[in-house]
């Protein structure tokens, strides 16, 4: 496939061999690993469901975007096999509003897992969004009591690697371990084990 003919075997091979030496050296449980990725999902106004866009099954680099739809990404932060956190962004910002994260309550399900809402213009996160979903996620760590170190696997995206990201997470003590490029299909956990559900 495109995608898995651009891989590099040895910068696969170096960031599992470094990500192992972190999680011994500073004896990072398992139960300390959190993963994030973004997924769209694309919604029909006309009769209010949604639709995930998923890779197609004969070329997963290929998406399926349904018509005359809006789309909105999903951004799920899971530590262990259950979500600690959830986003959607959606679009509609208007230039007058700031950027915040709203939390939207359900009463009928009794879920740990916060979820808010962020609008951005387009319905894509941007670096800003990523930005806020990183500054709950690290206050939902405090609020948990987590003050020791924890793994936070993310994809190699700019936005994912920001100044203020790197910054904010060494501060913090959440060391980033990065997918190397073009293998996210193969190695990102959210893709093969939740998404893939």
């Amino acid at each position: 496939m495109e995608r898995s003919t651009k891989v590099n075997i040895s910068t696969v091979n170096h960031c599992i061999e470094d990500t192992f030496k972190i999680i011994r050296k500073f004896r990072i449980p398992y139960k300390l690993f959190f993963n994030i990725d973004e997924t769209r999902l694309a919604f029909n106004e006309v009769n209010k469901s949604s639709k995930a866009i998923v890779p197609s099954v004969n070329h997963i680099h290929h998406y399926i975007i349904p018509d005359h739809a809006q789309a909105a990404t999903y951004v799920p932060i899971i530590m262990m096999n259950s979500i600690y956190l959830q986003f959607l962004v959606v679009p509609g910002l208007e230039k007058v509003e700031e950027m915040t994260a709203k939390e939207i309550k359900n009463e009928e399900e009794k879920s740990n897992s916060q979820l808010f809402v962020i609008k951005t213009v387009t319905g894509w996160v941007n670096k800003k969004a990523f930005e806020i979903i990183m500054l709950k996620f690290v206050k939902k760590l405090k609020e948990d009591g987590i003050n020791e170190r924890v793994l936070l696997f993310l994809d190699k995206l700019k936005m994912h690697m920001s100044d203020e990201v790197v910054l904010l997470s060494s501060k913090n003590n959440i060391i980033t371990a990065y997918i190397p490029e073009h293998t996210t299909h193969f190695y990102q956990p959210l893709d093969n084990r939740f998404f893939k559900r």
